[in-house]
């Protein structure tokens, strides 16, 4: 066609040509301007219906006006071939500019804004292009973004899996556009403006990597990724990519439109917020903006000279990493990950009853990653106070003493569950690793575990082949019954143990070979024991669930716990009780649980320095655990470091102020320093903030009785014993210290016999528990530490 006119324009070259049709350089004879041609393919071209759709649509387009947007100047016919005529541009396309390589940061931050402003001005007209690409963006010799096409994308066919693979057959190749659509065009759904901020993440994460986000070859398999796969992370391709821009990149590639930037305009306000202030005035710098607002010349030599001090400034501070600037504005390219807090990942399920869902996700990939024995991880207790936090990630991690930090989200729709997380580094709030992943309910525990395995292997971590193994091998479980687990350990976290022993029991019903829900009823039977359960009644059944769950799965190390707690506790097998600890373990290092039960078993038998190693290194999985805290000051007691247990106990205080089990771990040193009003105060407090509990009571008795105060401490004991006489599990071992305070041998021995009979948890401490000092010559005495079973 070269040299013929059309209507008024003289074709001069042909510049370009696609699936949406052939681009000639033409002159406008009558305005003596060039301007580009476009005629649409026959195929398009046939289809009459399609080309007045297109139109209407192109005269929408051509109402635009944006310096952003390719001006279409007429519609047109040439011998029964629709045609456009439109800006002639000087340039590339975005497709070329790219190639196969990575863009500059700062080049990339530029287009974005650019081509958001045009989208934003289309969107307020109502006016959706539906077919974002790199092929439909130019960048002219300036540098300017333009968008092109407006209006031709509503020629295009939908795709779904039956036209894609009918597309396959006939051309074994993926139609052009196919990569770029959003979810909802694949389905045949509307489409809105959400629409074309997914096709604008598309530009971005191949600007940003050389690549596309789904970059399979086969139609069918493509149309797999682009529903139903989240795409691999920017910094994967890309590790100098800012975090921020990343999580931008990845918002607007959500598989759902509620889930990304609800408008261009929202898009334009993150991406300014990145750039920083010079965005406020678009692309323009600061002599551009100083002479706008009427700033003389000197006063803009001023102004830059005071801009050049503050870059000196800075370059000192970055020299010196004064308040970490140089870790923040250049961090380091290695980072050595050794420890991980994995903060309560967000619920986007717009469902507050879909809170259990999220905190039990959170807590399986604790756990999944606590199995790695080379990394440590902080357990559930410390980093649920993370939720809903603002503070920093830096300040976080310092607080928890970790290398890195994952965060992240889960959302359930249905039966599909889609889980983002993302690894950052700690000091440097410098981002790692990101994914999304998207699964059917039933795959949701190998999820977790490929997620840990993946986080493992970024942080360069090696696997033994023991912890792959477990971490590889996750069956699907029922989806109802993992439901109903996650709600009770929702429910057992909050101490609503009636609640959680409903679903653990429905899980099992649901799935009677599920292990997990065996150990959730162990724990809760447990829990349950003497408090709305005799312990002769709860522990049994504990004992039951536990070695059920182990019969379905060896490899739990909770399991192993929870049955070596109650062999413990309940039958007094201690050499069983501590293989069962030891496996655990072996099995997850990081369960702060198992060294917590630990350090209490070693605490009984009187193995004072390893129990309080093993109680130090729960407190460092848990930092933030007062309960952790309170037990180490509780175990220095009883190995008689009374100024050790008084400086741990504060600093249980210390964290949960509120924590009435601190203020009794702190009154046993005291009283047995003989420092009885401090110990007394102590008491007293833990008896108001527990609404005077009979133990805290009971202390406080003691005390009492050792300062003349004898008739008030009888009266703590009448108004106690309806109580115990009914549950004697709970205070009997207390009141049997109160009566060898107050002389009386035969009421102790009485008391500590009911004690023992009714497996009290709190007798297991009698062997070194300082206030029994007395009675250690005493043959009954002797007999009962004989009936416990204790080592000699």
């Amino acid at each position: 066609m070269v040299g013929q006119t059309v209507s008024h324009y003289r074709i001069v070259e042909k510049i370009g040509g696609g699936g949406m049709g052939v681009v000639y350089k033409a002159e406008d004879t009558r305005l003596g301007r060039l301007v580009a041609l476009k005629f649409l393919p026959e195929d398009l071209a046939a289809d009459r219906e399609a080309v007045r759709r297109f139109e209407r649509e192109a005269r929408a387009a051509s109402s635009l006006d944006h310096p952003n947007i390719c001006t279409i100047y007429e519609i047109g016919e040439h011998e029964g071939k629709p045609f456009i005529a439109m800006q002639c541009l000087q340039g590339e396309t975005l497709k070329h500019r790219i190639g196969s390589k990575a863009m500059e940061v700062g080049q990339v931050t530029d287009l974005a804004l650019q081509l958001a402003d045009a989208l934003e001005a289309a969107h307020q007209k109502g006016i959706i292009h539906r077919d974002i690409k790199p092929a439909n963006i130019f960048i002219t010799d300036r540098g300017q973004a333009k968008l092109l096409d407006f209006g031709l994308a509503k020629l295009l066919p939908r795709v779904d899996d039956a036209t894609a693979s009918a597309t396959l057959t006939k051309t074994g190749a993926v139609p052009g556009t196919l990569p770029y659509m959003a979810p909802e065009q694949l389905r045949g759904q509307p489409v809105d403006a959400r629409t074309d901020i997914y096709g604008l993440g598309c530009v971005l994460y191949e600007m940003v990597t050389g690549q596309r986000p789904f970059r399979a070859e086969m139609a069918t398999e493509l149309c797999s990724q682009i529903l139903d796969h989240a795409p691999a992370s920017p910094t994967q391709f890309n590790a100098r990519l800012p975090a921020e821009l990343e999580r931008i990149i990845l918002k607007c590639l959500e598989k759902q439109p509620q889930d990304r930037y609800q408008s261009a305009s929202e898009l334009i306000t993150d991406l300014r917020r990145l750039v920083g202030p010079s965005a406020a005035g678009g692309r323009w710098g600061f002599p551009r903006v100083a002479s706008t607002i009427g700033l003389s010349r000197a006063a803009r030599k001023r102004m830059a000279t005071g801009l050049a001090t503050v870059a000196l400034l800075a370059a000192v501070a970055v020299a010196a990493n004064v308040g970490g600037v140089r870790d923040r504005l250049f961090p380091p390219t290695t980072t050595k990950i050794e420890s991980l807090a994995v903060l309560p990942l967000e619920n986007l399920s717009n469902d507050p009853e879909q809170e259990y869902f999220a905190e039990g996700v959170t807590e399986a990939l604790i756990t999944d990653l606590g199995q790695i024995r080379a990394l440590k991880v902080i357990s559930r207790t410390s980093v649920m106070r993370y939720k809903d936090t603002d503070k920093p990630i830096s300040q976080i991690a310092g607080e928890l003493r970790v290398d890195g930090v994952i965060e992240g989200s889960v959302r359930r729709s249905g039966e599909r569950v889609r889980v983002a997380a993302r690894l950052i580094h700690g000091r440097s709030e410098t981002q790692i690793w990101s994914q999304a992943y998207q699964r059917d309910m039933r795959d949701l525990l190998a999820l977790e575990s490929e997620v840990a395995r993946e986080i493992a292997r970024e942080i360069k971590i090696a696997l033994t082949p023991g912890e792959t193994a477990r971490l590889a091998n996750r069956r699907a479980v029922n989806p109802e019954a993992h439901e109903l687990y996650l709600k009770g350990r929702y429910y057992w976290n909050r101490y609503e143990y009636r609640k959680a022993l409903d679903s653990f029991e429905q899980a099992i019903q649901e799935e009677p070979t599920y292990a997990l829900a065996y150990v959730g009823l162990a724990d809760t039977y447990y829990g349950l024991s003497g408090l709305d359960l005799p312990p002769d009644e709860a522990l049994p059944k504990a004992r039951a669930a536990a070695a059920k769950a182990l019969e379905f799965d060896e490899s739990l190390a909770e399991a192993h716990a929870s049955l070596a707690n109650i062999q413990m506790v309940y039958q007094r097998d201690w050499p069983a009780a501590e293989r069962g600890l030891q496996r655990a373990l072996e099995l997850n290092l990081n369960y702060a649980t198992a060294h917590y039960w630990y350090g209490i078993y070693l605490t009984y038998l009187g193995r004072s320095g390893e129990a309080i190693h093993e109680l130090e290194t729960a407190r460092e999985l848990d930092p933030l655990s007062p309960t952790y805290a309170a037990t180490v000051a509780w175990s220095a007691y009883n190995a008689r470091r009374y100024d050790d247990a008084i400086q741990q106990a504060g600093k249980a205080i210390e964290l949960e102020p509120n924590f009435f089990p601190a203020y009794l771990s702190l009154g046993l040193p005291y009283e047995q320093k003989g420092m009885h009003r401090e110990a007394l105060a102590a008491y007293e407090t833990a008896a108001k903030l527990s609404d005077f509990a009979p133990v805290a009571e009971l202390l406080r008795a003691r005390v009492l009785a050792k300062t003349s105060r004898r008739n008030e401490a009888l009266e703590v004991f009448t108004k106690i014993e309806p109580a115990a006489t009914r549950n004697p599990a709970g205070v009997s071992y207390h009141i049997a210290a109160l009566f060898l305070t107050l002389g009386d041998r035969e009421r102790t021995f009485e008391w500590l016999e009911k004690a023992h009979a009714t497996h009290s948890e709190e007798m297991l401490i009698i062997k070194v528990d300082p206030v029994f000092d007395p009675l250690r010559s005493d043959p009954r005495f002797r007999q009962l530490l004989q009936q416990m079973n204790f080592p000699e």
